[in-house]
């Protein structure tokens, strides 16, 4: 009875030793994630109080912890959509699959950091605009409930194409592409070149093309206000106000 009893103790000891010992194991090969929450005056918060990260359909919801710092850890799992959410705030919804998890655990993509952005509350009331000299100039009148830092106006430039969508558009392209303006209420004017666009050094239209503008409130920020989605790779811009007043412009390039 008493070899009985000490190799049941023998076995309660090593069971827990082992399961601890795997425990720390896999804490250690978690990839991990982290959020940045920006306030109206665009400054980082500390505050991560009703930050929410759950994976997407799944029933019941299965919530992902979130720490006093901000950092999470990535489920594993075949792949998955994980949405990151705070009231009052645009929700960012990004695939993941056991490749993108594994690059980012091996720190061959560096941080994977969620920037979280107070939705918009501007409000494009007018857009209107000319093409002279290689440059499209425009006018927009736009109205807000406050002078918030984050205030802007993206632009939406496309070739050829009068449908403007927010949900298949894939930034800076060849046919494609976008301008963020800081916003106050009024009327802002500017002009952008139309050859040489934005960020790309690349023809955009030539004679003969339509550029189709649309524009809509969104808050702008030094930490960025879009994302790609890592399975359709088109841009996702998760503040943005899709209640625009604004027409959309279709220009004939001379």
């Amino acid at each position: 009875m008493k070899n009985l009893t000490t190799f049941c103790v023998f076995l309660f000891f090593f069971g827990v030793t082992g399961c601890k010992k795997s425990t720390v194991q896999d804490s250690i090969s978690v990839a991990k994630g982290s959020i940045i929450v920006v306030d109206q005056n665009d400054k980082i918060s500390s505050d991560f109080s009703g930050v929410s990260v759950s994976i997407e359909n799944t029933n019941p919801v299965i919530h992902i912890p979130v720490n006093s710092t901000g950092e999470f850890e990535f489920p594993q799992l075949p792949e998955f959509i994980l949405s990151f959410s705070k009231n009052g705030y645009g929700t960012v919804k990004q695939y993941y699959s056991t490749s993108i998890v594994d690059s980012i655990k091996s720190g061959k993509t560096g941080e994977q950091s969620i920037v979280l952005l107070p939705l918009s509350t501007v409000m494009v009331n007018s857009l209107s605009g000319h093409i002279s000299n290689g440059k499209f100039y425009y006018s927009c009148n736009v109205s807000t409930s406050n002078s918030n830092l984050i205030n802007g106006v993206t632009l939406i430039l496309q070739k050829n194409k009068p449908q403007i969508s927010l949900t298949d558009f894939y930034g800076n392209t060849s046919t494609s592409r976008f301008l963020t303006i800081p916003a106050l209420n009024g009327t802002y004017s500017d002009s952008v070149c139309i050859s040489h666009t934005i960020t790309c050094d690349c023809d955009f239209l030539n004679s003969g093309d339509y550029l189709n503008v649309k524009a809509f409130g969104n808050s702008i920020s030094r930490y960025g206000n879009s994302y790609f989605n890592m399975k359709t790779n088109s841009l996702i811009f998760p503040s943005i106000n899709e209640n625009t007043n604004s027409t959309t412009l279709s220009l004939r390039i001379p």
